[in-house]
């Protein structure tokens, strides 16, 4: 299965350096990347685009308490 076969690859943290490097290695396991730097946006993204699977920070800009999201 090639990157343009899968879903997305949703990464969500506030840390731009961080969201950065994962995308990087994302991007060069053939995974298409979206990236997000707050909850909000992070839910709104995997709505739309239905990620494969979702790295965040467990304690992330916009959600009051920490949370992982299954995927």
């Amino acid at each position: 299965m090639t990157g343009e076969d899968r879903a997305p690859l949703l990464i969500a943290d506030d840390d731009p350096d961080i969201r950065m490097l994962l995308a990087r290695a994302a991007a060069r396991a053939g995974y298409s990347v979206i990236s997000a730097a707050a909850g909000a946006e992070a839910l709104a993204l995997a709505l739309a685009h239905h990620p494969a699977r979702r790295i965040r920070h467990v304690v992330l800009a916009g959600h009051p308490r920490p949370q992982l999201v299954p995927g």
